[in-house]
């Protein structure tokens, strides 16, 4: 089984934490960012995130394809809380020390009224396990870059502190080769 996993591409906002609370449209070159890195794959399955920056894309993919798309909840980016979808200069005018002690260490603290990290891990795992057990050899997931880094992390057994080290890109194409408990993971180029 193949699973690959498609970060959304460029949204119409700036904002410096973009979450479930946050509903933002892709601009157009995020949806070409997108179009180009599918441009010769295929796929018999297709997941997506219930966001309107992964549904738009998946949901013309799909149709482009003959293939509906498949929403699950559980693929939604983390809840920033009280900071998603705002600029990083208001969360510092507005929370400095909360700011302050989240980047200092944000994997013990959490954002106000955000989504705590462990269960934002539960949730992205418990999501691709449905993914992994729902048929078709050939999947693609449109989802978020907190997802993407969370199944990264998972797969390669990396600890918390190597989390933020990875980079996930605008429409960046992670790729997941599955054989049986194995699961080979891969940065995708565009073709």
């Amino acid at each position: 089984m193949r699973i690959d996993l498609l970060r959304h591409g460029e949204c119409i906002d700036e904002a410096f934490l973009r979450g479930r609370r946050t509903d933002t449209p892709l601009s157009k070159k995020g949806l070409g960012q997108m179009r180009k890195r599918l441009i010769t794959r295929r796929y018999e399955r297709v997941v997506s995130s219930p966001m309107l920056r992964c549904m738009e894309f998946a949901e013309q993919w799909a149709e482009s394809h003959n293939l509906r798309v498949e929403t699950l909840d559980a693929l939604a980016e983390r809840d920033w809380g009280a900071w998603d979808g705002l600029s990083l200069e208001s969360v510092r005018q507005r929370w400095p020390g909360e700011l302050e002690a989240y980047l200092a260490d944000p994997f013990g603290v959490t954002p106000p009224e955000a989504e705590p990290l462990v269960d934002f891990r539960k949730r992205v795992l418990s999501a691709m396990a449905k993914v992994a057990s729902g048929g078709g050899q050939r999947v693609l997931v449109v989802t978020h870059g907190g997802v993407m880094k969370l199944w990264g992390q998972h797969v390669l057994g990396m600890p918390d502190r190597h989390l933020f080290n990875m980079g996930v890109e605008y429409a960046a194409l992670m790729g997941c080769e599955l054989i049986g408990d194995f699961i080979r993971l891969e940065q995708l180029e565009n073709d």
